[in-house]
């Protein structure tokens, strides 16, 4: 593996341990851990106040009731609104989708699991995908 161009990338729960991967704790900076990208996490990050140290993208889905993105802007504006000391601030991007459900990334019908909807929405897929290229390419080839 080439650790000058290592990333991780997250979806639901794995999203929640891409975000962790991003924070100083998890020391996967030194590892060379160049990015992160996030889809759908849970952002419930009250008690964790470590702000990433890796670059985060981060996508949230608006009708999304299993991780729901208003935890998203909450952990977005705790990362815009905290200076610790000298530590200075690396790239982050959330990105919300107004009209799409949990799993908007997967191909397939409207269900519902453990009570929660979860559909394909190809307009947040296509512009995540796209996304999501543009930011590893960034992010690893600099």
């Amino acid at each position: 593996m080439d650790n000058t161009r290592a990333a991780v990338i997250g979806f639901s729960h794995g999203g929640d341990a891409a975000v962790k991967a991003s924070q100083p704790a998890s020391g996967m900076k030194a590892l060379g851990l160049r990015a992160a990208v996030a889809y759908y996490p849970p952002c419930d990050r009250r008690g964790e106040p470590e702000n990433p140290d890796i670059p985060l993208l981060l996508f949230a889905a608006e009708k999304d009731t299993w991780t729901p993105a208003i935890f998203c802007k909450d952990y977005e504006m705790q990362i815009r609104n905290s200076t610790s000391g000298t530590q200075q601030r690396v790239r982050t991007e959330f990105v919300y989708y107004p009209q799409a459900l949990h799993g908007f990334d997967g191909a397939g019908s409207y269900r519902v699991v453990a009570g929660h909807a979860m559909a394909y929405d190809p307009i947040a897929a296509q512009d995540s995908f796209q996304r999501t290229r543009k930011w590893l390419d960034e992010m690893l080839t600099r």
